[in-house]
Parts: structure tokens; sequence; C-alpha cells
């Protein structure tokens, strides 16, 4: 067992003997509405979930393959509202290579694999295109300019369909930005099936828990940029943090797009130069670095509900949103992330 490892097993197993853990209610587990959007509280409540082994990952030598009572793999997020739970996004998730060229390629897994490791949903972008190097007129992905690379949404969304069918019990995070319009995006959210799973945001009141929207199989979130067609708007929903950055030093957790009471929290963390950066990826995505910014923007912010990566197979990012989505309290979560940053190797 390397340091960081050691360093997070011994701070989750001090989270575990704490007094606080989930709340009972959806409300006692969100960060409270009279306190300042850019606080943590952590949520009163009563003690986490008994050591059940599907939740706390107990090696008792047996496959007991996937918990039916889990909520995205355990089942202390069944009762934790959607906006208190972290979702790892893939940056431009269907830009991969190829067939995108290495100055477009965000992504050295394709979707299907960037789920099944952990992901839990994807930030695309989407154009109404016929240009010559992506296809007849349709709706397509790419990114900055289409000869770099150009695929169909059918072909971004069918992953997705399937991750859902085969997994009834995980609610993914789909973003969309790119000019395509919210009619035509919807009209592909259809013809894919990913509609019939789509969530848009509560109507009004509190966000729902994982578990109320597992029940009433609406497992995907989807956000547009500008909303339209029923969808909500991303930019009104979320707000974010820059994301213009050439190295990991200048990342900070200033305010970016989308109103300061905005419910959702994203962290945009990959470098952005004149071409995405994979051999930077596993220091740029390491415990150091993601950890300590995640725990310092959590501090400053608010919880991250959307962590946007570049090559998320690169790197410690997998395990620092465990972490995150660890039983206990929002600051007990913080402190198992902070002890393995310090843990980590420099």
């Amino acid at each position: 067992m390397g340091p960081r490892a050691a360093a997070l097993g011994l701070a989750l197993a001090g989270l575990l003997g704490c007094d606080g853990g989930d709340a009972a209610s959806p409300r006692d587990s969100a960060v409270s509405d009279a306190a300042p959007a850019d606080a943590v509280v952590a949520p009163d409540g009563v003690a986490p979930d008994s050591a059940a082994p599907h939740d706390l990952g107990v090696d008792r030598g047996v496959d007991l393959g996937p918990d039916p009572l889990a909520c995205n793999g355990a089942r202390h997020l069944c009762d934790r509202p959607l906006p208190q739970v972290t979702f790892l996004l893939g940056h431009n998730a269907h830009a991969v290579r190829p067939p995108f060229s290495r100055f477009a390629a965000n992504q050295g897994l394709p979707i299907a694999e960037q789920l099944a490791a952990g992901a839990r949903g994807v930030g695309i972008k989407l154009y109404w295109t016929d240009h010559e190097a992506c296809g007849p007129l349709g709706l397509y992905g790419y990114h900055g300019v289409e000869r770099l690379g150009c695929v169909p949404f059918a072909d971004i969304a069918a992953p997705v369909v399937a991750f859902m069918r085969a997994n009834p019990r995980e609610v993914l995070v789909m973003t969309v930005e790119g000019s395509a319009p919210a009619e035509r995006v919807v009209a592909g959210l259809q013809d894919s099936g990913l509609a019939a799973w789509t969530f848009t945001g509560p109507a009004e009141g509190d966000w729902p828990t994982l578990g109320a929207l597992i029940e009433a199989d609406q497992r995907l979130l989807v956000l547009r940029a500008g909303g339209g067609a029923g969808l909500p708007d991303l930019w009104q929903v979320v707000r974010d943090t820059p994301y213009d950055f050439e190295s990991t030093a200048e990342m900070g957790c200033e305010p970016h797009r989308g109103p300061a009471t905005a419910p959702l929290f994203q962290i945009n963390h990959f470098l952005t130069r004149l071409r995405p950066v994979p051999e930077e990826a596993a220091a740029t995505n390491g415990w150091a670095a993601l950890g300590a910014r995640v725990a310092a923007c959590a501090e400053a912010r608010g919880w991250p509900t959307i962590l946007l990566m570049d090559f998320l197979g690169e790197g410690d990012a997998f395990e620092v949103v465990a972490a995150l989505n660890g039983p206990g309290t929002a600051e007990a979560r913080l402190a198992a992330v902070r002890a393995a940053v310090d843990g980590a190797p420099p």
C-alpha cells in the first residue's frame, strides 16, 4: 500500500468512527439554506451506515456483485440530494483519439470505458452541421474545428444508453455546450432513447435525492448551455471555476460562469494550451494537484457537484471522487481528502 492510499485509509477509518453521518432527510444532508452560498456546512444527522460490505468495500473473499440497494455504488448515497454528490465527467468526453486529432482529443478512454471506470456523466459539445468532415446534415459532437474530429451524436449516446440499461441504480449528468439548437438536442435525446431517463431538475423547491431519482427512473440530468425546449440552462443551474489554465499552479476557485446562487458547483480541472496535454495528465489528475484543489474549492465555494476533467484514465480522479462521495459528514469527507493529499508523494 502506498503512502497516499494508507493516508486515505486512516482518514476514512477516522471518518467512520465519528459521531456525524449522512442526514436522515434531504434537507439535513444538504448545505443549509440559511448558510452563505460559499460555505460548506457539515450536515447534522445520525451515525454513518453500518459497515455493510457493499458500502465500505470490505473484502470478505466473496464476489458479492452489484448491491441491489446501492445508489451510484453506495447505500449511503441514496439519501443524499443530488447537489451534495460529486459526479466525475469527461471534458469533451466524446473527443477520443482516434478519430480525433491529438490537437482536439481530450480523452484517452472512449465513453463506455469512462463510465465503466467510474465516470458518472459526460461533458459534450454539440452542433447541427453538414460539414464535410462530419457527414450529412445532423447532430454531431466535435471540439473547436470539425476537421480535427467529428462524431454523430448517436455514437455519443449509444454507450450512455447501454450503461443506463445495464445499471439501473446509477444516476448520470450530461452537460451540453455548442451551438446545436435546443430542439435538435431534444430530438437527439428522443431518437437515442436517452429521453426516457432524462431529468431536467426540480420544478420547485429542493433537489431530489439519488434514491428518489432512481425510484422515478429519471436518472440522467441533462443541462444545456442556453436552455430551451424544456432543458434547463446549464449556466443558470451551475456555477463554475475558470478553465483557461496552462499549469496546475494557476488553478484557482474564483467564480466564472453562473450566478452565485446556482445550486450546482462545477470545478474545471484541466490544462488549456494549444492542444490537450496528455503527457501531464497523471500529475494534473493526481492527489497532490487535484485533491488539494477540490478541498480548497469546496471550502471556499460549496460542495463540488461536477468535476470536469481531461484524460480520466490518468492519475487519481476516481479515488478522489470516491473519497468525496464517502459516508459521513461533508467536513469528515474533506478531511479524508486532505489526509490523502498530505500522504501523497511529492
